[in-house]
């Protein structure tokens, strides 16, 4: 219980001090990282969201789960307008799943939240934005990989820096000699 206690004020500190930084917040999730968006609850700790596709419309019925780092802690349906209320939320942070796609929200209780938070959330289901950029293929990648690692060594780095300096020297210097 001691542990669990210092865990969260720890962790308190640290969005504290994201959020008074303004550094942009992320958190990593299953290998990605999500930016973490503020939102302030309405009273006695009601969520409202809603629901749609990557182009706006609603979407009737959708299931979605509300996680902390202690597990699952609402599992729901939206309603036919793709209109989410969730009752009883306190602060924290949480994973909102839709679909395929997670959504992670910091939550803040009416009156503490920062002026950048929003009131109510857009949750995208099958989202089309890819978050990342064009991949190499794994050969080109490894060879990148490889030259990187090369270039760390002090050894290669001399020998890279001595031919780009000594080899424009010598093809002057042959040069030089060609025109007496």
């Amino acid at each position: 219980m001691l542990r669990v206690r210092i865990v969260s004020r720890v962790l308190g500190a640290i969005v504290a001090i994201n959020t008074l930084s303004g550094l942009p917040s992320t958190a990593s999730s299953a290998g990605m990282d999500l930016p973490i968006i503020d939102v302030e609850l309405q009273s006695e700790g009601c969520f409202l969201g809603r629901v749609t596709k990557s182009d706006g419309q609603p979407v009737p019925n959708a299931v979605f789960a509300v996680t902390n780092n202690r597990g699952v802690v609402v599992r729901g349906c939206a309603d036919q307008h793709g209109l989410v209320t969730v009752h009883g939320l306190q602060g924290g942070v949480y994973q909102f799943v839709v679909g395929t796609e997670s959504h992670l929200l910091r939550l803040w209780s009416g009156g503490t939240a920062p002026p950048s938070a929003i009131r109510e959330v857009l949750l995208v289901q099958e989202a089309s934005v890819v978050r990342a950029q064009w991949a190499a293929p794994r050969r080109l990648n490894n060879l990148a990989r490889q030259i990187k690692f090369g270039a760390r060594n002090p050894m290669v780095f001399g020998a890279v820096l001595t031919t780009a300096v000594g080899l424009p020297v010598i093809v002057h210097n042959v040069h030089q000699d060609n025109k007496s």
